[in-house]
């Protein structure tokens, strides 16, 4: 038995019609016949009987017919199920970062954040740059909001923005850290 008979016979069983069934899987009358016809002559028995008034099943089709209806909504819930996958993110951040940025900086930044993700926890631990570029190297965040340049040896480090042309704010990580540092508008 191959899918797409299947898929075939349970629409015309499901629309009552060749024609009907055809136009819902993009596919010409003759093309849902033939995958029927191909399905009954594997099985050996008959499923559909055509009529002048569309199709009715035998009673081989109704067994099959109540089958197929659950294997193909199992088939359609896997398929969201797999599709949400690449578009949910899920997961756990932790960023170090002084008091200042938890209070004037973050907000609007985790607001949007927050919006996007809402899949993903935030933790925020309240460090000075320092502590936080050492907190980074450790591995025990995510990643740093601290002011720049950090020299420190293993980091990787992007400006985000310069505060007052004087002080320029960036993310650090560790160098296989898996999330860009990439600057949104």
């Amino acid at each position: 038995m191959e899918l797409q008979q299947l898929r075939g016979f349970y629409e015309v069983a499901r629309e009552g019609s060749f024609t009907k069934a055809a136009a819902s899987l993009f596919l010409t009358q003759p093309a849902v016949s033939q995958q029927v016809k191909a399905l009954e002559e594997e099985l050996g028995q008959a499923l559909i009987v055509r009529g002048r008034r569309g199709v009715a099943l035998t009673a081989a089709g109704h067994v099959l017919y109540a089958r197929t209806g659950s294997v193909f909504a199992e088939l359609d819930a896997a398929r969201q199920e797999l599709d949400g996958l690449g578009q949910v993110v899920r997961g756990r951040v932790i960023l170090a970062t002084s008091d200042t940025n938890c209070t004037y900086v973050l907000p609007p930044v985790l607001r949007r954040f927050r919006t996007r993700y809402t899949e993903v926890e935030v933790d925020i631990r309240n460090k000075m740059s320092s502590e936080a570029r050492q907190l980074t190297l450790a591995d025990q965040v995510d990643f740093g909001l601290v002011t720049l340049p950090a020299r420190d040896r293993g980091l990787r480090a992007e400006v985000l923005f310069t505060l007052a042309d004087q002080v320029d704010f960036g993310l650090v990580t560790l160098p296989d850290f898996g999330v860009s540092c990439a600057k949104t508008p």
